[in-house]
């Protein structure tokens, strides 16, 4: 190994983090998956899938942000049931704007149910991801056309 080579010490790390996910302590699942994210390790999209619907809100919506960050898109399925049965507004904003990050087509008819929603995030949110007319509003008023 040449010096400077740090790839097998950044695995053996990464693993670890893996299986801190599987632990039942939720502060340690909590740091692993900010740690995962901070890396921006692009295989941990898929190995968080599981904690999108972790019964702890604060772990479920690092999970959901960072599938979002890592561009994990076969999560898209997954981030979009979480939008449908969450009774969390927290979590709703966060599945959304995962998807935004997503950049997935089969995603447009869920950011078109979010047009006149009455959550200002969960309208920024969809914004980000389908920026098109909004149903009833002229495209001089967007523009700032007077």
């Amino acid at each position: 190994m040449r010096l400077g080579d740090r790839r097998p010490a950044r695995t053996g790390a990464i693993n670890d983090l893996y299986d801190a996910l599987r632990s039942k302590d939720t502060a340690l699942i909590y740091e692993s998956i900010m740690a995962l994210q901070k890396m921006r390790e692009r295989t941990a999209g898929a190995r968080i899938q599981f904690l999108l619907r972790d019964l702890d809100e604060k772990v479920q919506i690092a999970a959901i942000e960072t599938t979002g960050l890592l561009q994990a898109k076969p999560s898209a399925p997954d981030l979009r049931d979480v939008l449908d049965r969450t009774g969390s507004a927290r979590v709703r904003r966060a599945a959304l704007t995962a998807l935004a990050m997503l950049s997935v087509a089969d995603n447009r008819p869920v950011y078109q149910r979010y047009f006149t929603d009455k959550d200002d995030a969960l309208r920024a949110a969809r914004r980000k991801a389908c920026p098109v007319e909004e149903p009833g509003r002229p495209a001089d008023a967007r523009k700032g056309v007077q």
